[in-house]
């Protein structure tokens, strides 16, 4: 739904504000964690426990408590693809509504 045209775009730039910080909520950490993961040669690093014994924010709640890595003997390349294409694609799905409001707001 549009606003009239005469009317003003803070709906665009709060929806904007909105849905890019929930965006970067998710996609921040990834990255951060994906860099650490290729400096440190180790690419289970983001769902590895911490040596303070907690998660990094990729597996830390009960809500992401499925992509902690299992045991080390446990571990496939298969767990591995699945858990970063599945944080690939919420990102990707977050990022429609920060996109669409851009492109709206840059065509008034």
């Amino acid at each position: 739904m549009d606003p009239a045209p005469e009317g003003s775009n803070d709906i665009y730039v709060w929806s904007l504000t909105f849905f890019g910080v929930i965006w970067a909520l998710f996609a921040v950490p990834w990255v951060f964690h994906l860099v650490r993961a290729v400096a440190a040669h180790n690419p289970w690093l983001p769902f590895e426990r911490k040596p303070s014994g907690g998660y990094t924010f990729m597996a830390q709640n009960r809500w992401f408590a499925a992509f902690r890595a299992p045991q080390p003997e446990a571990r496939t390349t298969t767990g591995l693809v699945v858990r970063h294409v599945v944080w690939l694609w919420v990102i990707g799905v977050l990022s429609y509504l920060p996109i669409d409001v851009l492109v709206q707001l840059l065509r008034r």
